[in-house]
């Protein structure tokens, strides 16, 4: 293989990484959405808690905006699920009328979990660009292999 044609395929490497980063981090910001927009940040009591395959399943008893009592099940990564003990309080964020979709935490960690996805979004659009560059530089003559 040539000079030329390893720097092409090397500078088409961030345009690849950074497509990949840019999707799964808009995916990651689209999925919060819904929490971050009607969510509603409560107390809860942990009432059981069983394992699945990445972590632990959380059993969380509440009561939602109305007072109505509610249950939902919480999944919870495996570092965090261990720290939970049944009978503890804590702090869940949920949909009203959806308790299905209750995540652990309050609802300012949404906003911060959405900012992050943008930044790392932005990340992976300059590795594009950057790519970009890189090729339209070679294809054009205005960079040269032995320079990359």
């Amino acid at each position: 293989m040539e000079e030329g044609s390893k720097a092409l395929l090397f500078s088409c490497a961030p345009i690849a990484v950074g497509t990949l980063l840019m999707l799964g981090a808009l995916y990651w910001w689209r999925s919060g959405r819904e929490l971050r927009q009607y969510g509603i940040t409560t107390q809860g009591v942990v009432v059981e808690k069983r394992p699945y395959r990445f972590g632990k399943i959380l059993v969380v008893k509440f009561a939602d905006a109305g007072g109505n009592p509610r249950t939902a099940e919480i999944r919870v990564r495996s570092r965090g699920g261990g720290t939970f003990r049944e009978g503890e309080s804590v702090p869940i964020t949920y949909i009203s009328g959806q308790p299905d979709k209750a995540e652990m935490g309050r609802k300012w960690g949404a906003y911060i979990m959405g900012w992050l996805a943008w930044v790392v979004a932005a990340f992976g659009g300059g590795m594009v660009v950057f790519g970009l560059y890189l090729v339209i530089g070679l294809l054009t003559g205005r960079l040269k292999p032995e320079s990359i």
